[in-house]
């Protein structure tokens, strides 16, 4: 009879993690453009209804001015050297009009800056309004660009602001846009953009905090923040202007601080990742005069409500159970249409025991029970594990460093594994011989 084997147990689960961002390089690429006359527009370039970009915003700052851009209700993105310094009763931000300083004037509750240096240095600041805004067909929210928007050189995108019209005093009261193609994108926290016509275009001093979008697969997104003149790529400080050189601060590298601290998701979906039976989930950020749809891929796998309205509810189809990717269209007529897709999960999470084994180990004297689990699915939705193993005379040993001294000549355990989920329970069973051959 063999005798003295003691049995622990291990579960192994393997999980997915997401990368994580490389250290930005300390730079200060160029002269900030509010050193000179904080007036007024884009070198070059042509005027533009602000019904075309109604995300833009006018920010005076003291003797300090600037552009920005509407995320949200209550927020702001500008350029941390637009405000830096300067009061909160010293800021104004100006939304709705073409004309410089006009339009509906807003007072601005807090300042938040993400360790900020300098200019081109991590140049990004968050304002929260003292009162909402109004969103009207001049006045409207943009989404941000996340590490989902893929940018490349090449790439055209559009700047916009009252900055001066050249080097010198000479300025436009009216709000002017420019095309701008991307050239360098080697600074994981900057774009860098250049004329794509002469004689040259690009931002000028007083544009700083204004946007630069590109159009992407889920409509045109906040790519960029006026920031700098990339001085080192043949532009000189006292000519920035007038030698097509535009530098900004990419947004997607904060697009995690800009949710954090906004509690705005880009791209404007809200609901959670998993439904069991049925899920409700709404656009946000809404446009006046939009008109909605949405489509579900694959198509059979739910039925939903509410089509032509911000909010859908769906419901699951023939015990479907997997991934569905989810997308809602929020379309202007004549001004935008943005495309927001999420995959969610319907169902319980998929779970496996891969494989189990038992594992003599000689200098301890135990059995070392090992169950690889592969699970799939909304991971989530678990919400405990419970391992028990059960021995062929019905002993059942709960999940512990060891289990007592048992006595066999041959022996058949069973591992089990209880799981939790959010959609229901699950129980998995996997069976393991001990056999005394060798021992």
């Amino acid at each position: 009879m063999k005798h003295v084997k003691l049995l622990t147990l291990i579960a192994l689960l393997a999980v997915l993690a997401l990368n994580s961002c490389k250290k930005q390089e300390k730079i200060i690429d160029g002269a900030k453009p509010e050193d000179k006359l904080p007036t007024s527009a884009i070198v070059g370039g042509s005027y533009i209804d602000i019904s075309n970009i109604p995300y833009q915003v006018r920010i005076t700052a003291g003797t300090n001015g600037g552009g920005g851009v509407i995320l949200g209700e209550r927020w702001i993105l500008t350029a941390a050297h637009v405000i830096d310094g300067k009061p909160l009763t010293a800021i104004t931000v100006y939304a709705g009009s073409n004309s410089l300083n006009s339009g509906t004037s807003y007072g601005v509750d807090s300042v938040f800056t993400n360790n900020y240096v300098g200019v081109g240095d991590n140049d990004i600041a968050l304002l929260k309004l003292s009162t909402p805004i109004t969103f009207t067909s001049n006045v409207a929210p943009i989404l941000y660009a996340t590490s989902a928007d893929y940018i490349t050189t090449g790439e055209i995108g559009v700047a916009s602001g009252w900055g001066q019209t050249s080097g010198t005093e000479d300025v436009s009261s009216l709000l002017k846009s420019a095309s701008l193609k991307i050239y360098d994108l080697s600074n994981p926290k900057q774009i860098k953009a250049e004329s794509i016509t002469t004689p040259f275009e690009s931002v000028c001093f007083g544009d700083s905090g204004g946007p630069f979008t590109i159009q992407t697969s889920r409509g045109r997104v906040l790519a960029g923040i006026s920031s700098f003149f990339p001085v080192g790529d043949g532009a000189s400080y006292s000519a920035s202007c007038v030698q097509g050189k535009s530098g900004f601060t990419r947004v997607s590298a904060f697009a995690d601080w800009i949710k954090e601290k906004t509690g705005i998701v880009s791209p404007g979906m809200n609901g959670w990742g998993l439904f069991c039976d049925e899920g409700s989930y709404s656009l946000d950020n809404i446009l006046p005069g939009a008109t909605f749809s949405w489509n579900v891929t694959p198509s059979g796998a739910v039925t939903f409500s509410g089509d032509n309205t911000a909010t859908v509810t769906l419901s699951k189809a023939n015990n479907y159970k997997g991934w569905i990717s989810l997308s809602g269209v929020m379309t202007v007529p004549g001004l935008t249409t943005t495309t927001t897709t999420r995959s969610i999960w319907v169902g319980k999470p998929n779970i496996v025991i891969k494989q189990t084994k038992a594992v003599w180990n000689d200098p301890n004297m135990f059995y070392t029970v090992s169950a690889d689990v592969t699970p799939s699915g909304y991971l989530a939705g678990i919400q405990e594990y419970n391992w028990t193993i059960t021995d062929q005379n019905n002993n059942i040993y709960t999940m512990q460093t060891s289990l007592p001294y048992i006595n066999f000549t041959e022996y058949v355990f069973q591992v089990q594994l209880d799981v939790t989920t959010y959609c229901g329970d699950i129980s998995l069973r996997k069976k393991i011989l001990l056999s005394n051959e060798g021992l």
